[in-house]
């Protein structure tokens, strides 16, 4: 599990407020969720940017105590 899975289904971010983040549907962010498919780097650097996280730190293995760069 990455940090960007732990964003995909933190639920205090809805899969709305996620695909109104990057720009995509709600079913592309559910297709995600469910690994279906899989967001494209630049969606991965538009999370971020719209988060305030690196692209880096969302792609880096899920450690419930490590905090967000």
């Amino acid at each position: 599990m990455t940090n960007l899975d732990a964003v995909l289904h933190d639920r205090t971010l809805g899969v709305s407020e996620i695909a109104r983040l990057v720009g995509r549907t709600r079913q592309t962010i559910r297709n995600w969720r469910v690994g279906r498919t899989h967001p494209s780097t630049a969606d991965i650097k538009r999370l971020g940017e719209a988060l305030g996280l690196s692209a880096a730190f969302l792609a880096a293995p899920f450690d419930q105590k490590e905090k967000p760069q």
